[in-house]
């Protein structure tokens, strides 16, 4: 908070005197309108200020008041009132804190007196810019203004703004008495100073109303930078969140976008606060609430963007968070003063920074081009950041003697902002383009996959397709549903038109584990194998054993399942099957010995199996799509269900199975001997 603080200060000091150039006469105005005198005078004289003698438009009340610790809240004391005598106490400036004027770290109730001498009769008024907490003035007794609650039930406010407060005339020449009532909550004491800070002024009401307007404007141009960040913030928040709409897979753009937006909503409370009074224990619990939040979608987005790993300083990182929860619930309560929150919460961001700037540098030399584009902005930002820290640590200790101006007003042209906007919006700027780049990347990259995909479809409709033939006095079905654009399934039927097998068919179905462009790869490579064996090899056992071997010298990885069958025009059938579920005749499970699926084992047997088709019967081959159909409560189809629906036709087959719920990809072969 000593950073918002130190802004407000420097920024009302400059509204003060565009305030002061506006002023005219504390009496009549001249006829001719002319301005008056933007000299302020600053009394000296002990506790009273005679601005009869120096009729200017507005005076500084910054100089000597007597000064009172403890409370008079009922006024039994008199010490609000004209007459009470007030010489015993001591004097200290208005134009500081009481913290450096022999009260240090004193945290209670103090009381402000002194006499104004006016010379008029415009309606007074007074300004009072920076005051650190609550406070009542009253004016010869009378209670003319308060903001916040004061003791007995305090309850402090947070707010920027100056306040204006109207003054009764003086009768008959009289000096007017002010006390202000001041209450610095005790675990604030070490944290920020107590009392008048500053820039109090009297002086004739319209012109007093009229600089408060003036200094309310010129803290609201002061505002612009943040104003402009949050802008940029929620825009460039609300552009991420639109790219993880395109892209819900790459969730860097989800967070990214979630961070902005916190960032945004942080922001937006400052503003608030600028203008408008909060409780302190309301506004500390959405900034810190925001603030956290803001953390753990700041080391998700990072974690998720420069592919972070769960080591001891993720963890630190991480365990900051809810540890810093702890420390505001300590600090909400009073238990602890505000000077220790800060200085423990600024110590409870440095594992996140570590961890942050750890994982960017080693990513960056890694090779990761995201990460090196990153350096910079991050870099940069994560310094301005620290300098603020050290300032703010500094500011309440004997070491601070860093110059600060440069840091917390590095420009006013074209408006005021800081070294951390300067960071910020080069940060904001970086990222945007870091991200645009790499959507535009990985869009790219995701169109030449498709087009490869596309190029993997077509070469699989080709060599799969869905037809009814008729051969060697066989009617043969097939049906292919892939669960995806490219499947692994693949069958075969081919004709065998030479050697002792002519007349026959050879039929091939099988299953590669995987799925996508992989597993089209190794369909195509195995379809065009089995069709350069047929040639010269026609027996089931022999095939999968050469295809085995070819499998396991091309090392694609993975395996296959696989069954051959030889069908002759007498409905003599030969089976042979690696690891392939078994056919049905019928309804009945043919019986089989099972080899290894190819790609597994070198030099594996693939026992044969012959059997008799009969007129009437049919032989259904599945894959195992259809066997592990998967329904909404976890259920799977199964041998049994799977052996009631074999005796229908492989269409039907087919579409229980997805009805049931596909899986996988489901192949469906059904051969008939009419």
């Amino acid at each position: 908070m000593p950073y918002f603080w130190r802004q407000i200060r420097v920024r009302i000091a400059v509204a003060a005197v565009l305030g002061l150039m506006c002023g005219c006469g504390l009496g009549a105005q001249t006829a001719t309108g002319d301005a008056p005198a933007v000299n302020v005078p600053v009394f000296e004289a002990p506790a009273v200020f005679d601005i009869a003698k120096h009729p200017e438009p507005v005076a500084s009340l910054d100089g000597m008041w007597r000064f009172q610790t403890g409370d008079d809240a009922d006024g039994a004391r008199g010490w609000a009132k004209p007459g009470f005598d007030d010489s015993s106490w001591r004097l200290i400036r208005a134009g500081a804190s009481w913290s450096g004027q022999g009260y240090h770290n004193y945290g209670g109730v103090g009381w402000y007196r002194a006499q104004v001498r006016t010379a008029g009769t415009a309606p007074l008024a007074i300004y009072l810019p920076l005051v650190a907490t609550n406070y009542q003035i009253f004016a010869d007794g009378m209670l003319v203004g308060q903001f916040g609650e004061l003791p007995p039930e305090p309850k402090t406010l947070y707010a920027a703004v100056p306040r204006v407060f109207a003054l009764p005339q003086p009768l008959d020449g009289k000096p007017l008495t002010l006390a202000i009532r001041v209450y610095q909550p005790p675990h604030w004491a070490q944290a920020y100073g107590g009392g008048l800070l500053g820039g109090v002024r009297i002086g004739r009401a319209d012109l007093i109303y009229e600089r408060l307007k003036l200094d309310i404007q010129s803290q609201a141009w002061s505002q612009v930078d943040g104003i402009f960040l949050a802008i940029f913030e929620t825009l460039a928040g609300l552009a991420a969140l639109g790219l993880f709409a395109l892209r819900t897979e790459e969730r860097e753009y989800l967070w990214f976008g979630v961070w902005l937006l916190l960032s945004a909503a942080i922001r937006g409370l400052f503003l608030y606060t600028a203008f408008h009074p909060i409780g302190r224990t309301d506004h500390d619990l959405l900034w810190q609430g925001l603030y956290r939040c803001s953390t753990l979608a700041e080391m998700a987005f990072y974690y998720r963007f420069l592919k972070g790993e769960r080591g001891v300083l993720f963890w630190l990182a991480l365990a900051s968070v809810p540890m810093s929860v702890v420390l505001m619930v300590v600090g909400l309560l009073g238990w602890i003063s505000v000077a220790l929150w800060i200085e423990l919460g600024i110590a409870m961001t440095l594992p996140l920074v570590v961890w942050t700037v750890e994982l960017l540098i080693r990513r960056a030399i890694e090779g990761l081009p995201d990460a090196r584009l990153l350096c910079v902005p991050v870099l940069l930002q994560e310094l301005a950041a620290f300098i603020v820290r050290t300032l703010n640590l500094g500011h309440r200790t004997s070491w601070y003697f860093l110059p600060s101006d440069w840091v917390y007003s590095t420009s006013t042209w074209p408006f005021p902002f800081s070294l951390q906007d300067v960071a910020d919006g080069l940060f904001l700027v970086g990222m945007l383009a870091i991200l645009i780049r790499r959507f535009s990347r990985t869009s790219r990259h995701e169109d030449d996959m498709e087009r490869e995909r596309e190029a993997a479809r077509s070469v699989q409709q080709l060599l799969i397709t869905e037809s009814i033939v008729n051969h060697s006095g066989l009617v043969i079905h097939s049906v292919y549903r892939p669960a995806g654009q490219v499947g692994g399934d693949f069958f075969q039927i081919l004709p065998l038109e030479h050697g002792e097998a002519a007349g026959s068919v050879l039929i091939a179905i099988g299953d590669v584990s995987g799925k996508g462009l992989p597993a089209a790869m190794t369909v195509s490579m195995l379809v065009g194998t089995l069709g350069a064996l047929v040639h010269y090899v026609h027996n089931p056992g022999e095939l999968l054993a050469l295809m085995n071997e070819r499998v396991l010298a091309r090392s694609l990885g993975g395996f296959t399942t696989c069954l051959i069958l030889r069908a002759e025009p007498n409905g003599k059938l030969t089976l042979a099957s690696a690891g392939h579920p078994a056919p049905y005749v019928d309804g009945v499970e043919v019986p089989l010995e099972n080899g290894f699926p190819l790609g597994l084992v070198a030099a594996a047997k693939y026992p044969e199996v012959t059997m008799l088709l009969r007129v009437g019967q049919q032989l259904t081959l599945v894959t195992d799509g259809v066997v592990e159909a998967r329904g909404k409560s976890g259920e799977v189809m199964g041998f049994d269900r799977t052996a009631a629906l074999s005796r229908q036709s492989a269409g039907a087959i087919a579409i229980e199975a997805q009805h049931f719920g596909q899986d996988d990809d489901i192949t469906v072969l059904t051969v008939v001997r009419p």
